[in-house]
Order: C-alpha cells, then structure tokens, then sequence
C-alpha cells in the first residue's frame, strides 16, 4: 500500500519509463487541456459588493486573497475574477502531480482572463524548464458575451 499520493509501486514506475522511452522515440505530441481553477464568482456571485469597502479590498472570506493584483479599477474584476485560495491551492497541487510524473510543457496557451493566467502561471510555475505564456485572445470565454467583456489582465514582460 503506498503511503504517499505521489509515490509509485514498481508497476506504475516501469509503465512511466516505457511511456517515457516511448515518447523520446517518436514525435507524438501530447495535449493537455486545462480550464481555471475555482474563481471568487465560483463560490459567491456578490464577492465584490461585499469585498469593496470604500473603494477599497477587504478580505471577509478566508478563501479569499489577501491582495488582489494591481488593475485601472475595481470594476475590471467584476467579469475578470481572480482564484480563490482553494483555487491556487489545487493547481499548485496539480503542478506537484505533474511534475512527480516529469510532465512538462513546451508550449502554453491560456486565455487572457485573469483567472486563466493565475491558473497556467501555478500549473507551470514548478516546472525545470521556463515556459511562456501565449496568451491567446480567441481562448476567451465568449459563452457569456451578453456580459460586459472585461478589460483583461495585462501581463507586462520584463
């Protein structure tokens, strides 16, 4: 019985490594698809009304960030929510898992919302190997165009 989540028995082992082999012999790519994590509107659609205070973020829920990143307004986020604690919390877990099976990324795309980029940046963050970000416009959820489209989050190379 193993005794961590992560830890492999001699079968699984020997099934990565011919799995490993076996994609170093050939081209095959691999696909992974990934949508965000749990965002503040997941767990409470009026998050904002409760969490500007004064024109100012003030944490109520623990789930909650401490700080939200820097945007033009406090409105940018009203259909650009960030991840929840819980939300952060799973990808960097997902990225543990990942890495504990040497999977990593050649290329990532992400859509430009703020809780897709959080989402990419923690489950590529761990990796050996740096990875870019493409952000890609067309990723964006247009499902809820009857919405305002928000201004999205600008991520500034350095």
């Amino acid at each position: 019985m193993r005794e961590s989540l992560f830890e492999m028995d001699s079968e699984e082992e020997n099934e990565l490594k011919a799995m490993k082999k076996g994609f170093q012999d050939s081209n095959d790519m691999r696909l992974f698809l990934f949508r965000n994590s749990e965002s503040l509107t997941n767990i409470c659609d009026h998050w904002m009304a409760k969490s500007f205070v004064n024109g100012k973020y003030e944490r109520y829920d623990l789930n909650q960030p401490l700080e939200l990143p820097h945007r033009n307004s406090m409105s940018a986020f009203k259909n650009d929510p960030p991840l929840t604690v819980i939300g952060s919390k799973m990808c960097e877990m997902i990225s543990e898992a990942l890495q504990a099976k040497a999977i990593e990324f050649d290329a990532v795309y992400c859509s430009p919302s703020l809780r897709c980029i959080q989402t990419a940046h923690k489950l590529t963050n761990a990796q050996k190997k740096k990875v870019l970000l493409r952000i890609e416009p067309m990723l964006y959820s247009f499902c809820e165009i009857h919405r305002l489209v928000s201004n999205f989050f600008v991520v500034c190379s350095t």
